[in-house]
């Protein structure tokens, strides 16, 4: 027959265990908005970097094909000169927008957050293993 103690110490024990689940599950929430601000402000600062780089970048690169296309027009004329510098503006345009692709592929967005809950996982999976009373089978 149980005693009052030992209802008392279970139910501790589980009031004990669902708190620390609930502060646990709160700080991987705090990581994760964290992160998220961490990584949004970023990717903002980038993006605005980009812009401000690619309209500079743009108004050069107009005036550097301007000038090549008025130097090589007498010889090829204005119609061969235009083709030949749009398929290499394009070529080198796809070029970019290859890399630009394959490097927002490999960001990793949450990465502290996903190790993290992991971890913890692994921790309490790991710990529920261990407090299996001997002689209980508890094949999953």
């Amino acid at each position: 027959m149980a005693t009052p103690a030992s209802g008392d110490g279970v139910v501790g024990l589980l009031r004990e265990t669902a708190n620390g689940m609930a502060h646990l599950l709160s700080c991987h929430l705090k990581l994760l908005r964290l992160e998220l601000l961490n990584d949004l402000t970023l990717a903002g600062r980038r993006a605005t970097m980009l812009i401000g780089f690619g309209a500079l970048t743009t108004i050069g690169y107009v005036l550097i094909a301007l000038g090549i296309a008025a130097s090589v027009q007498p010889v090829w004329g204005w119609a061969v000169t235009l083709l030949i510098l749009g398929a290499l503006h394009f070529c080198g345009g796809g070029v970019g927008v290859l890399v630009v692709i394959k490097q927002l592929k490999a960001l990793e967005l949450f990465e502290h957050s996903t190790h993290a809950a992991s971890d913890s996982a692994n921790a309490l999976q790991k710990s529920e293993r261990d407090n299996v009373p001997p002689g209980v089978d508890c094949a999953r």
